[in-house]
């Protein structure tokens, strides 16, 4: 159900934020960077692991990462097209 409702939340946000025109670029960059993201995201863990013997220290170090999100959400500005007035 969340991944759901995230597709569809994304289908509508990224249009009405970075437009049409490029959306098939846009999207596809993204999934790059998921796939990137996915294929790196256990090697925090695995190290972390090996130095401190557990997974607690990098849970808690990783949990940084969704406030840091939220706040970069906050903070960004609708781009603005090409010809149009600041």
């Amino acid at each position: 159900m969340a991944s759901g409702l995230e597709r569809i939340t994304l289908n509508i946000i990224w249009p009405n934020y970075f437009g049409r025109r490029y959306i098939g670029s846009i999207k596809g960059i993204a999934m790059a960077v998921t796939v990137v993201g996915s294929a790196f995201g256990p090697l925090p863990f695995g190290v972390g692991f090996d130095i401190f013997q557990s997974y607690t220290p990098v849970l808690v170090m990783l949990m940084i990462l969704p406030g840091a999100g939220f706040i970069c959400a906050l903070l960004a500005r609708k781009p603005i097209k090409q010809g149009e007035p600041s």
